[in-house]
């Protein structure tokens, strides 16, 4: 895929599951979007998000942070399969 939109689930698990398994299915210079990024309840999607970030860091480049977070996954990013 060259665009992924996450806006499912607003709870922190789910967000970080759906945050990794979407990342394996972005193309290279794919973009990737969260929404509802500063969305509060008891587990906001936002500490997910900046731990996908976080573990991803070396791999892509943030393009926009606001209600939506938005990134670009870099040519070079080494795919999950370690491939």
């Amino acid at each position: 895929f060259d665009l992924i939109y996450i806006d499912g689930s607003h709870e922190r698990d789910d967000v970080l599951i759906d945050s990794i398994l979407s990342w394996r299915l972005l193309n290279e210079n794919g973009i990737l979007i969260w929404d509802d990024y500063t969305f509060q309840s008891a587990r906001p999607p936002k500490p997910a998000i900046d731990i996908f970030l976080a573990m991803n860091a070396d791999d892509l480049t943030e393009i926009h942070r606001g209600k939506q977070l938005i990134v670009r996954k870099h040519a070079s990013a080494r795919s999950a399969d370690g491939v």
